[in-house]
């Protein structure tokens, strides 16, 4: 769940929201788009996302259901039935969970598959609180769509009247070894680019174990005119330290983030194609309409 959006974070009115991070074809990195709209209350949210796979939307919602039987043991399913999913014939699963805080949480997923694409959106809110945001969910479900061009998938959705709209898309190295991960998000309109970034170093330096900072410099970057760029190192909780390089920029009240992550022992192997990777991304604002 998301915390309470603080107060002064511009409230967006209902309109479709294409994004503006770059959702392409790299040879070597698969893409995963992801689209997630947020309660103002933030107990409520739902998140869209896609990413390649060779298999129909049925046994595309069987994978799923799979992969949350090992996750959530406390799992139930409600209900499962063919439905309207991005546009595209899919599949609806109703069910319910309890995290370890002991809360539990009701969900309903949608699934469709198009052109080498498995598509999944998933409404998610306390299951006490359920039914207070269940409107608004199904309408910003319904408002999925999702688009394959050029063997590359883009979301699209209608956020809810002062809904919060995060973006990302994931790029992964074939291997695994590696990954960029480019975002943007609402930001309250009083910040400044130096002080956006300034404010997610003292986060890095505050919850990241060994956090050393190896350069920092403010640079045009992801195709804007001014940015910062930072790189440095840190150690996971399993004992791997990692290289990270990290990209800031604000553009049109929301700030844009691009990380791109490698375990340490393989900066010589892959730091090269991340950062060739980090100079072909671009954004541009979110497109309404």
């Amino acid at each position: 769940m998301y915390d309470h959006v603080p107060s002064g974070w511009p409230m967006p009115s209902t309109r479709r929201f294409r994004g503006g991070v770059t959702v392409a074809t790299f040879p070597g990195w698969q893409a995963k788009h992801s689209i997630t709209v947020v309660a103002p209350h933030g107990q409520a949210n739902v998140i869209g996302s896609a990413e390649p796979t060779p298999r129909e939307a049925a046994d595309f919602a069987a994978v799923q259901a799979r992969q949350m039987r090992t996750d959530f043991p406390s799992w139930v399913e409600d209900r499962f039935h063919r439905a309207s999913a991005f546009g595209l014939p899919g599949w609806e699963r109703q069910f319910r969970w309890t995290p370890p805080d002991g809360m539990p949480i009701r969900q309903v997923q949608r699934y469709a598959v198009l052109r080498g694409y498995g598509a999944t959106m998933t409404a998610t809110a306390p299951d006490s609180a359920f039914d207070q945001s269940a409107e608004a969910m199904r309408t910003i479900m319904d408002s999925f769509e999702l688009a394959v061009d050029d063997g590359t998938a883009r979301l699209a959705a209608d956020p809810a009247d002062g809904w919060l709209v995060r973006e990302s898309v994931q790029y992964t190295l074939a291997d695994g070894s590696a990954n960029v991960i480019m975002s943007s998000e609402p930001l309250a309109e009083d910040l400044t680019l130096a002080a956006y970034a300034g404010l997610q170093g003292e986060l890095l330096a505050r919850e990241f174990a060994g956090y050393e900072q190896l350069g920092y410099e403010r640079v045009p970057v992801l195709g804007l005119a001014d940015g910062f760029r930072r790189r440095f190192t840190w150690t996971p909780v399993n004992g791997v330290p990692v290289t990270q390089v990290q990209l800031y920029a604000l553009d049109g009240g929301r700030g844009v983030t691009a990380t791109a992550t490698t375990p340490s022992t393989a900066v010589g192997t892959n730091m090269d194609g991340l950062e060739r990777l980090l100079d072909a991304l671009r954004y541009d604002p979110p497109a309404p309409g």
